[in-house]
């Protein structure tokens, strides 16, 4: 008979010790180191950059981590840069959002890289996210997934010289030098 407990986004709130955490698949994930400069660097300069162009069109909002977002009882994620679009905010709560967002990012780095590139990945497909950008340091890229029929597809990987856009946002650019810098 197993002993572990499966987790809940009630017993997930119910913590209150300081540190952030993750559910995925029902099991606690202490998020442990807290991100490095580089990491916060290109977050924030990706949710700025987000964001600005966000406000000035009205399309919707742009939270970055920590922020919930519950995807299913057992399956509560805080990626570092979420999209919400209008027409979806009503999966917004004071609490974090609570359905698919339309745009998830995460940036890599040793310790999560794996499971960003791998479960995180394939539940936020199964769940519905309409776009998942993964940042990575170390390579100084951008892949922009899209829904494919079983997966995420790679859209475009954009580097250093280039400028990213997105199929959610018509007219969106963002020279990934300034991200990188």
């Amino acid at each position: 008979m197993s002993t572990t407990k499966t987790w809940t986004y009630d017993d997930y709130a119910a913590l209150d010790d300081g540190k952030r955490y993750e559910v995925i698949d029902g099991e606690l994930i202490e998020m442990v180191p807290g991100p490095d400069d580089t990491h916060q660097s290109i977050s924030m300069s990706l949710a700025a950059r987000l964001y600005s162009w966000i406000q000035s069109t009205g399309c919707g909002v742009v939270r970055a981590a920590p922020y919930d977002v519950v995807l299913a009882e057992g399956v509560i994620f805080q990626p570092d840069i979420v999209y919400i679009s209008k027409e979806r905010d009503s999966i917004r709560t004071a609490r974090g959002a609570f359905g698919a967002p339309d745009l998830c990012v995460e940036i890599l780095s040793p310790s999560t890289a794996r499971r960003d590139t791998g479960v995180k990945a394939k539940r936020y497909f199964e769940y519905g996210v309409t776009e998942y950008w993964i940042a990575d340091p170390k390579t100084k890229t951008i892949d922009v997934l899209i829904r494919g029929e079983e997966s995420f597809e790679l859209s475009a990987r954009f580097g250093i010289g280039d400028t990213l856009t997105s199929a959610l946002f018509d007219g969106f650019e963002l020279a990934l030098s300034e991200v990188f810098a």
